[in-house]
């Protein structure tokens, strides 16, 4: 990795692997050799598969001649990798068509890697224990123990995004075309807000939280319909219950009937024909008295 550019390349790597299931070390040695490849990065949760994808960053036109001149050079660390890739600082210093086929391609353009030939997958073999002490010493160079002048450089960078960041704000701050634009946006929030109220008869600021999200509920879960559903099966157990008692009475007029004289006790049928004409309500067969009315003195 030579070239000025080549760390705004190694940078702009770590920022593309920015997520915390990725490690991204760069300069990483194959002990014992004297030989380095300009980063490795590493997935390491097997729910998104365990893979090492290598680099090469290419800053000059030059270098990446003479790369592509003996490529079985680089089978020392492509061996062990998933995928690997060229990276350009940029679009001039590697052609497309100059990759070889089971390599991939990226270029910096304006801070940010571009992919240009995607990097098909190699079957790669089970890291050896020099390569593995390779990564362990870099890893402990850069995460464990970095150098001062990388916290440094990461300071810096971060008080320049900062410092950028508060221009801008600035800058939409008091810009009156900004202000416009939100202006419009509050005004088009009300305008949506007054035509649910008039649409509903809801006032939004007369409701509370736990109302609205009663309500809500209310209707995700299917509103009024669950509720006529039940009371259907209520109406058809309340007309199945009034047909037996319906049928009941009918045997106790039929038993009626059938006595020769009123029974001891009981004076007159009065009770019989109200109770009758309480379900007469519920049925479509209106229930009849059981027996005509009798006085006292017999039928």
């Amino acid at each position: 990795m030579r070239g000025r550019h080549a760390p705004d390349a190694l940078l702009a790597l770590r920022e593309k692997y920015a997520r915390k299931d990725y490690l991204v070390l760069g300069e990483v040695p194959y002990a014992g050799t004297g030989r380095r490849m300009d980063a490795l990065v590493i997935s390491y949760y097997a729910s998104r598969g365990i893979s090492l994808e290598g680099f090469e960053i290419k800053a000059a036109r030059q270098d990446w001649l003479s790369e592509l001149a003996d490529p079985d050079k680089a089978d020392l660390f492509v061996d062990f990798c998933s995928r690997w890739w060229i990276v350009a600082t940029n679009p001039n210093v590697v052609k497309v068509e100059e990759i070889p086929k089971n390599w991939g391609l990226m270029v910096l353009l304006n801070g940010s890697l571009q992919v240009v030939k995607e990097a098909p997958e190699l079957k790669a073999a089970e890291p050896d224990l020099r390569f593995l002490c390779g990564i362990i010493r870099q890893y402990g160079q850069e995460v464990v123990n970095p150098p001062q002048d990388a916290l440094d450089k990461q300071y810096q960078r971060g008080f320049e995004d900062g410092r950028k960041h508060e221009e801008e704000v600035s800058r939409k701050r008091n810009d009156p075309e900004s202000v416009q634009w939100l202006y419009e946006q509050l005004k088009a929030t009300e305008r949506k807000i007054e035509d649910f109220e008039e649409q509903t008869g809801i006032r939004i600021s007369d409701w509370h939280a736990e109302e609205v999200v009663n309500a809500i509920r209310f209707l995700v879960r299917g509103g009024i319909i669950p509720i006529r559903r039940d009371l259907k099966n209520v109406q058809g157990s309340l007309e199945e219950l009034f047909s037996e008692v319906a049928a009941l009475l009918e045997k106790v007029k039929t038993k009626l009937a059938g006595l020769p004289d009123i029974p001891e006790g009981v004076k007159d049928l009065d009770h019989f024909r109200k109770l009758g004409m309480h379900f007469e309500r519920y049925t479509t067969d209106p229930i009849q008295p059981g027996r005509p009315e009798t006085n006292s003195e017999g039928s």
